[in-house]
């Protein structure tokens, strides 16, 4: 082989690399939707900054999506100890109506009949969100959504048509409940995505503000800088750490 023939093949393979480590960093990544921005830590006024994001839902919805496509085979007990976050509610912000939330986009049957559906995790660590008046804003708390807190609802499930029932309250399940639903009447079901999702205000429904978040795990991606996320940059007001720092 020439010399000239070698450095064209070795440069292809570098360009494949390199093309191979790019598709990976973007499959890797966690999308923000809606009113999602990258943000800093609410208590920060220091460099360097911890990078975070941010959700105000005061007008519009808020989401931190990481997809894993639809031929993902992924279950729901792949995901135990994988499902956690820190979060930081500015004063006045709750979980009421069940939102924030943890959402499962699962798909129970692979390309049959049925349509993927979504379980929901209420952030606060309690039934039906009942703990989290009793949270205290404007400090960060720890949540993990696998621990023995019955928090899941896969009401979308057990309730469709021909969908296999619930053992006991479907809108009351712990994690391990849905490990065994979902092992026990759906084998070949994949995640398709997982999700942190905020509802816009509404009369009844989660008062309006901001939520910060942190670490955000799913699976075996953990959310920790903006380099983790496609998103764009802002501050959830009154957060004013980025304009303190005159960024």
């Amino acid at each position: 082989m020439s010399v000239k023939r070698l450095i064209l093949c070795l440069g292809l393979v570098v360009l494949s690399l390199l093309a191979t480590s790019s598709t990976a960093s973007a499959q890797s990544l966690f999308v923000l939707g809606g009113s999602a921005r990258e943000d800093v830590d609410p208590e920060d006024g220091q460099v360097p900054i911890n990078q975070v994001v941010s959700i105000d839902n005061s007008s519009d919805f808020g989401s931190i999506t990481r997809n894993y496509g639809a031929n993902t085979a992924i279950k729901v007990k792949d995901l135990d100890n994988m499902l956690q976050v820190k979060y930081y509610f500015q004063a006045g912000k709750t979980c009421n109506a069940g939102s924030p939330r943890f959402q499962l986009r699962i798909d129970v049957d692979g390309s049959g009949p049925q349509p993927p559906r979504n379980a929901f995790g209420p952030l606060s660590d309690s039934v039906f969100a009942s703990g989290c008046p009793l949270l205290h804003a404007n400090k960060w708390i720890f949540e993990d959504m696998t621990n023995t807190t019955a928090k899941w609802d896969i009401s979308q499930f057990a309730n469709a048509l021909g969908g296999a029932p619930a053992v006991g309250n479907a809108m009351i399940q712990t994690w391990q409940d849905m490990e065994t639903y979902f092992q026990t009447n759906y084998p070949g079901h994949g995640v398709h995505s997982g999700s942190v999702v905020e509802d816009p205000t509404y009369a009844g429904g989660p008062p309006p503000g901001c939520t910060w978040y942190d670490n955000l795990t799913i699976k075996q991606n953990t959310l920790t800088s903006w380099g983790d996320t496609a998103g764009v940059g802002g501050t959830c007001e009154p957060g004013s750490a980025l304009s303190a720092l005159g960024l």
